[in-house]
């Protein structure tokens, strides 16, 4: 979660999207990051590994999808595993070259995106 983030996800809540996120890290450690970020305040669901027995990614957005609604959805990550899980939902999936991924990882996104800000500005566009 990045600077220039924060204040997208915000604007995105006051238009009122619906966002849920959907991590393989471990409940303690997102319980620490979570609060620190006010995971609370900005997205309608949590995801993470083993949270509510769920335990892959594709899970996870199944059950947010059904949960949250369809809408207009699209997943935004830097893994393959992100990537698989939006083909297998049939949602738009946004790269992000800048985290943890390998190259090649990004393969088949609708679009990948270098920076953080990057990002924010595609956000802002799609949210308008």
């Amino acid at each position: 979660f990045y600077d220039p983030l924060e204040e997208s996800v915000d604007g995105l809540r006051r238009r009122g999207a619906r966002l849920a996120i959907a991590t393989n890290g471990g409940e303690r450690y997102i319980g620490a990051v979570g609060e620190r970020l006010r995971y609370a305040e900005r997205f309608d669901r949590v995801f993470y590994h083993g949270h509510r027995g769920i335990s892959s990614k594709e899970e996870m957005v199944r059950v947010a999808l059904a949960e949250l609604g369809p809408g207009d959805a699209l997943f935004v990550g830097d893994r393959e595993a992100d990537a698989a899980a939006a083909r297998h939902a049939g949602i738009p999936f946004i790269g992000c070259a800048y985290g943890y991924g390998e190259e090649g990882e990004l393969a088949g996104a609708a679009r990948v995106v270098a920076t953080p800000e990057e990002l924010a500005r595609l956000l802002e566009r799609v949210a308008a």
